[in-house]
């Protein structure tokens, strides 16, 4: 057993050290031993393995007797400086996960930034110019002027691209806020598929505004939840909620399908827009999970922060109601 006192290693012995240790240029744990002074004892010194340029020295010692380092001593300081290098390498290794995942979040922000600016520009354009031009052809193609039946299928074609245009960017979202683009989203998802949609906005008044990005987030996040359950639910009925504390607003859906089994995977466009959504929730500092909802069928809960003075106060609230 070695008995030692703590204390540092003093800079001439500790120079003396790297010397003699750090000359071993194999790879492998080395040591020596070492005088430290003529009244404090041995120190015996081991070279960890570290990746390059840093080099750490294990100091044992010194050792309050005259008495020399024994073989149990030796490999007592080779295991340390093997386990040490070991967590040298794994704290390497995690540091440089944790800037890879930073910069992956960073990359990841601006995708959706730049794929969100590119549905704008393609709906500006569904909407200025085609949209323009088929409405130009319902207008001049009139009941006076042709055949009723093709002014028609020029109106259902008008609708079609008015509702993409819609969906690549929510104006409604930007001109009137997020409970009535959830009513026109709850409505267009109804028409569409074969489920319907009962939407609630619980203490979300209509003319409240928590914020662009925040707003932007919980539509993405329900349209791609709605998304889901006409791919892959076989639900006949959603629930679309929202509710908010005073710092927080929570969109919660559900659906009376399929469901999911815990053990087994998503299909793979399920599994990319889970990875979406939750990723739209983290990037405004919110929360995102996906449950089996009692009774069958799944529930889809984001969390989001919002801003203490976005708030609807007592006076507003009565005035809404009324």
């Amino acid at each position: 057993m070695v008995r030692a006192r703590t204390g540092e290693v003093s800079e001439s012995l500790l120079g003396l050290a790297e010397s003699v240790v750090l000359s071993d240029r194999n790879g492998s744990v080395s040591m020596v031993e070492l005088n430290s002074a003529p009244d404090s004892g041995k120190v015996l010194v081991a070279k960890v393995n570290a990746p390059p340029p840093e080099a750490w020295l294990l100091c044992l010692g010194p050792k309050v007797n005259e008495e020399p380092f024994l073989k149990e001593d030796r490999h007592l300081a080779e295991s340390l400086a093997s386990s040490i290098a070991i967590v040298i390498e794994k704290l390497e290794l995690l540091e440089m996960l944790e800037t890879k995942t930073l910069e992956l979040k960073e990359l990841n922000r601006r995708l959706v930034n730049t794929q969100e600016a590119e549905r704008t520009r393609i709906a500006s354009y569904l909407h200025d110019e085609v949209l323009r031009d088929v409405s130009n052809l319902v207008w001049r193609y009139g009941d006076n002027n042709g055949s009723s039946g093709l002014r028609q299928e020029l109106s259902r074609i008008a609708d079609t691209i008015r509702n993409f245009a819609a969906n690549l960017h929510p104006a409604v979202l930007e001109d009137l806020g997020l409970v009535r683009a959830f009513e026109w989203l709850a409505g267009e998802a109804t028409a569409r598929n074969e489920f319907h949609v009962s939407y609630e906005p619980g203490n979300v008044w209509r003319d409240d505004r928590l914020g662009p990005d925040i707003e932007l987030a919980l539509y993405r996040i329900a349209q791609e939840a709605l998304t889901n359950c006409a791919r892959h639910g076989k639900a006949t009925t959603v629930w679309l909620r929202l509710s908010r504390s005073e710092d927080h607003v929570t969109l919660t859906v559900d659906d009376d399908g399929v469901g999911f089994a815990p053990n087994v995977s998503f299909q793979p466009n399920a599994r990319l827009g889970l990875i979406g959504m939750r990723e739209r929730a983290e990037q405004v500092g919110g929360e995102f999970e996906v449950l089996r909802r009692g009774g069958g069928g799944t529930r889809v809960v984001a969390t989001l922060p919002i801003g203490r003075e976005e708030v609807p106060t007592a006076s507003k609230q009565e005035s809404l109601t009324k």
